[in-house]
Formats: C-alpha cells, sequence, structure tokens
C-alpha cells in the first residue's frame, strides 16, 4: 500500500534509509495529499526566491538527488528504491541504474491500461536531434527527457527519475503523473509562468479514464517489491 506522506517526510525516509550500515533493500510508494516543490540540488540556490513565491501552504525544499523541479501533489504516485551499490538492478553507472526501475514501472502502466515505454539511452538521443531539444524546460523534470524515463505514444513524459549514489548504496527515486499536475503553481513558483503551457504539451497523465490511482499505487509496489 502507498505511504501517505509530505515531501518532508518522504526525502526523510530515503536519508535514513541510504545511511543504513550495511545497507538493506528498501522501497516505498508515496502519495502526497498537498502540493510540494522539491528542488534538484544543484537548485539549493533557488530556494528563497521560490520559497518566497510559492502559494501558501506549498512545501518548498531541497533532495540531494540530481535533477529538476518536481511538483509533488495528489496528482502523482512516487518510488522510492534503496539498494546496496553491488545489487545487479542498482547497475554498474548512473544511466544503468535506471533500466531495471523503468522496466518494472513500464510494465506496471502498460498492465494497467496506459500505454508507456521505457526510453533506452538511444532512443533519447535519436529524440533530441544534432540541435537538441528546443521545446524542453531545462529547469523541470518533467521539462525534458533523459535515459529510463517514460513516455506515452506521442512521446509525453510520464514518469521522470533522479537518483543518488554514495560508495555504499543506490537511491532511486521516480514520479509517476497518475493524473494532470497544476503546472502552473510550480511555474509562477520558479518564476517561469510562461513554461506551465509548454509543460503541459511536453507531459501526459498515465491513468485511464475510470481508473483508481490507488490501484495504480498498489500494482507499481507490487512490481516494486516482487525483487
Amino acid at each position: 500500500m502507498p505511504v501517505i506522506v509530505d515531501a518532508a517526510g518522504e526525502q526523510a525516509w530515503n536519508a535514513a534509509s541510504m545511511a543504513q550500515r550495511p545497507v538493506s533493500v528498501a522501497w516505498r510508494v508515496w502519495r502526497w495529499p498537498r502540493p510540494g516543490i522539491v528542488l534538484g540540488c544543484a537548485q539549493r540556490g533557488l530556494f528563497d526566491a521560490v520559497r518566497s513565491r510559492a502559494d501558501a501552504g506549498v512545501e518548498v525544499l531541497v533532495r540531494e538527488a540530481g535533477g529538476g523541479a518536481v511538483l509533488v501533489g495528489p496528482w502523482m504516485i512516487g518510488v522510492s528504491l534503496v539498494l546496496p551499490v553491488d545489487d545487479p538492478r542498482a547497475g554498474r553507472s548512473p544511466t544503468e541504474g535506471y533500466r531495471w526501475l523503468s522496466l518494472r514501472l513500464a510494465d506496471s502502466l502498460r498492465e494497467s491500461g496506459c500505454d508507456a515505454r521505457a526510453l533506452s539511452p538511444e532512443a533519447v538521443k535519436a529524440s533530441r536531434g544534432p540541435a537538441g531539444d528546443p521545446a524542453s524546460v531545462p529547469w523541470a523534470c518533467f521539462g525534458s527527457l533523459s535515459a529510463w524515463e517514460i513516455v506515452d505514444a506521442r512521446g509525453r513524459k510520464l514518469v521522470g527519475l533522479a537518483q543518488r549514489r554514495t560508495r555504499d548504496a543506490v537511491l532511486l527515486v521516480a514520479g509517476v503523473l497518475a493524473t494532470e499536475p497544476d503546472w502552473a503553481l510550480l511555474c509562477e513558483a520558479m518564476g517561469a509562468p510562461a513554461d506551465a503551457e509548454r509543460l503541459q504539451a511536453l507531459t501526459a497523465s498515465c491513468l485511464p479514464a475510470g481508473g483508481r490511482i490507488e490501484a495504480l499505487a498498489a500494482r507499481i509496489g507490487s512490481a516494486i517489491g516482487q525483487g
């Protein structure tokens, strides 16, 4: 079953699980009852400005993993997976580390009726072209594509991935867009309100009509827990 948590609670669990010695396999599926903005570690310098612009009641924090800003909330299902660094699922490189989790998530989405596919590194390179992707929103996790992230048949992003690797442990995290987020809330706080329409065009939600987000979260948890 998914754990209902705020953004700070998720980050605290991630940090505590990474710090355990010896490192043991641990995972959680998350649901957030209210909106929160989670900045990547390289965006730490934006924290004060984002918090000052964010709507009242919107949590703003910085995670230890990299990547762009993420808008968590009732529209998203989150996954955290901690592995010992020598676990085969962790891969031998950051890119390879995403593969196992991505394929499990893509299978879960397809079983739920969503046309989802995980992008190999080669597929990501081909989608960008020689001039890159001029339609991207680089500051947002869901504004661009990286290897093993998940898209629909039209290439719109469904699942964003991030990770943190230490000498002993690997943390893999995923955000699944079950329903449509409030992109304007994120873009206003980031000082880029004009990017909301672009983010909406670059993304899609994966919950089929009439589907229940709780059922999708449970299916994801079952797939991750199978090992």
